[in-house]
């Protein structure tokens, strides 16, 4: 780690973050003045504090629903199966790429426009809610998985923007010492849409409601979303809280800005971070509540008690994280990288540990598992808003949804890998298991449809614990080494805004690498792409194939 960069050197050296040491730290402790390019202790009117946490509000509920309805439908899998017709290998392309891919596309394309042309941030989120609530519509009305995947597609350019944008403009309503908890609490409406899908569901199966109710409720509170983003947050200007630039105002060009962002230290290795992170997510999201189904299956109220413990102490998390990072964005504005990668370890013991819950404790497995799910939403889920908040801080206000959207982008290819290979792989287990009922030819396999059952289960279970290690592990050998060039973009930025920045050139060392790593990650995300659709579509085959 190179010394200029060493976490220490900040209380020793506060010129790294603070200009105080050569003269040019605007204001004085009571008042204004600078750390890094940014400004901090400007005094807001109550009206102007008002308006931004009413902002940050709305923004709570732009992520809230979407997140809502996908939990929801996790909990109706069997329902999903009967009622459509659906196979595994669909039920992960749905939950993986055809949400993933299209949101992807769409965040970049949208965030492109956003800062080329200047599109007001706030009208793009509440037309995404709109067309959210229509697509929640087709999904309410959908008997088959082609209607299925129409109406996932159409959502996923809704819900494409609804956290790249939503970050931008938190980043330009708050004030920079508190954006960490004003993202936090935004991210919040991810553990309070675990809490809501899980105990609608449990509602809806003890009163015989169908699962069709859920997304047509859902498309009434996302037009509601829209009418409170749209009317009533003013857009507020980029760059509000950035040093003024000495050159003036900057306009959004492409390719300098994609210069800038190759030459960063520490975007690239959050995106890889939180993109390898993500797939816990889908995992425990998607196949956690079905699996837990499984283990305990006379437990009739686990969907609602499931979700209630995940969604509140994963609320507790972000709430918490969230202040911590805040407090700590003058001396450490790394702190988010290092919550995120040590409590996604601490996390993953405990999740790992709830795997095996029924055959660690016996009848006592039930309760061990709610607390390993308890301690591990605790631990691992927290980091999320203040890693946001961290890339929003790093990035040029002119390019910074573009850049937000390539995170988004990026992100949205890495995160749902994870969760197609364990849709294929599950059905390719249980269509060789299901085969082998019965037939001796091809050795000793499973001889009833209990013990193809019992196979497939085992199965999701070593499936889940490798996607668990990956995710947390995984993220956090990636999250440590990106803190250490937090001040380096820090300085970046600074000098960008003073003018003192050289113009940005891209080595052809990093140019091979970014493209060789941009294409490695297309190349994995179409081989994903192709081998779910074939199982989705033609699953005949896929049995063929895999007898």
């Amino acid at each position: 780690m190179p010394d200029e960069e060493q976490p220490g050197k900040l209380v020793k050296e506060p010129a790294l973050l603070n200009d105080d040491a050569e003269g040019k730290t605007e204001g004085t402790s009571e008042g204004p003045r600078t750390i890094g390019p940014f400004v901090v202790g400007l005094k807001q009117t109550r009206r102007e504090q008002f308006a931004a946490w009413y902002g940050v509000a709305a923004l709570f509920f732009v992520v809230l629903v979407p997140t809502t309805n996908a939990t929801i439908l996790a909990y109706f899998t069997a329902e999903l199966k009967r009622d459509c017709g659906l196979t595994i290998a669909q039920y992960g392309l749905l939950t993986g790429y055809a949400s993933g891919l299209v949101n992807a596309i769409a965040a970049l394309l949208l965030g492109w426009g956003v800062d080329r042309y200047n599109w007001p941030r706030t009208y793009v989120l509440a037309a995404a809610s709109l067309l959210l609530s229509g697509m929640y519509i087709l999904e309410g009305m959908a008997t088959n998985f082609g209607m299925l995947l129409a109406a996932v597609m159409i959502g996923s350019v809704g819900a494409s923007v609804h956290l790249s944008l939503s970050v931008s403009v938190v980043s330009d309503l708050l004030p920079p010492e508190h954006v960490s908890i004003g993202q936090a609490l935004i991210f919040t409406g991810e553990a309070v849409a675990v809490v809501l899908g899980g105990n609608v569901a449990y509602a809806f199966k003890i009163n015989g409601i169908t699962w069709r109710a859920a997304p047509l409720g859902l498309a009434v509170a996302s037009f509601c979303t829209c009418l409170a983003v749209g009317l009533g947050i003013r857009e507020p200007p980029k760059g509000r809280f950035i040093i003024e630039p000495r050159e003036g105002e900057r306009k959004f060009e492409l390719l300098p800005a994609l210069a800038y962002l190759a030459n960063m230290r520490t975007f690239w290795m959050l995106i890889l971070g939180l993109g390898i992170r993500m797939n816990a997510g889908h995992l425990v999201l998607a196949y956690m509540p079905p699996y837990f189904d499984i283990l305990y299956p006379t437990q009739t109220t686990l969907d609602a008690t499931f979700a209630t413990v995940v969604g509140v102490f994963a609320f507790m998390s972000s709430i918490i994280i969230g202040f911590i990072c805040e407090r700590n964005l003058k001396k450490r504005p790394w702190m988010a990288l290092y919550t995120g990668a040590i409590g996604g370890v601490g996390g993953c013991l405990f999740f790992m540990i709830s795997l095996w819950s029924r055959k660690i404790a016996g009848d006592g497995g039930y309760a061990l598992m709610l607390v390993c799910m308890a301690l591990g939403a605790l631990l691992a889920n927290g980091a999320t808003g203040p890693l946001a908040a961290l890339t929003a801080l790093l990035l040029p206000p002119e390019f910074k949804s573009f850049a937000l959207s390539v995170y988004e982008f990026l992100t949205g290819l890495l995160g749902p890998m994870y969760s197609v290979i364990v849709g294929v792989g599950l059905q390719a287990v249980s269509l060789r298991a299901t085969r082998q009922v019965g037939d001796n030819v091809q050795g000793p396999g499973p001889t009833t449809k209990l013990e193809a059952g019992e196979k497939t289960f085992k199965a999701a279970q070593i499936l889940l614990a490798v996607g668990l290690l990956f995710a947390f592990v995984g993220s956090a050998l990636v999250f440590i080494p990106a803190s250490w060039g937090v001040l380096s973009d820090i300085r970046k930025q600074r000098e960008r805004a003073e003018g003192t920045a050289p113009p940005e050139r891209l080595r052809l060392g990093r140019k091979i690498v970014m493209i060789t790593a941009v294409v490695a990650v297309m190349v994995i995300v179409i081989f994903l792409l192709t081998i779910s659709l074939a199982a989705s579509f033609n699953p005949g085959g896929f049995r063929r194939n895999q007898g």
